[in-house]
């Protein structure tokens, strides 16, 4: 799981229901490009403030594994796709810094399952 800390207005993006939905599916399309993975691997779970600095928005995501049939070698594992993202946040020249959501990016974090768990119970879909 990761933690996508982006500097947006929570209240007013959970406030406009078609703007939150257009939000959700640019941060797929976004991630996707620069991770070079499917958009079906990349789940966004949950919007919510960041818990210490309120000028900034987290979304929560769960990278999936690559289907069954697919070879290890041309799929990178979520692990490695999750690792990738927290990379290309912190590298200015990165593909991700290139998209919509890469140029709001402040931070990325990898979270452990106890963590994202707790983090889940403010989030809204």
């Amino acid at each position: 799981a990761v933690s996508l800390s982006l500097r947006l207005n929570f209240r007013e993006l959970i406030q406009d229901v078609p703007r939150r939905s257009a939000f959700k599916s640019q941060v797929h399309v976004d991630l996707a490009k620069a991770l070079g993975v499917p958009p079906t691997r990349l789940e966004v779970i949950g919007v919510h403030p960041n818990a210490s600095r309120p000028e900034l928005l987290d979304v929560d995501l769960n990278v999936l594994a690559p289907p069954r049939d697919q070879s290890a070698e041309s799929h990178p594992s979520a692990r490695d796709v999750a690792h990738e993202l927290v990379d290309q946040t912190d590298n200015p020249d990165s593909i991700f810094r290139t998209t919509q959501t890469g140029q709001l990016a402040e931070h990325a974090n990898i979270r452990n399952q106890v963590e994202f768990m707790s983090r889940l119970r403010n989030t809204v879909q």
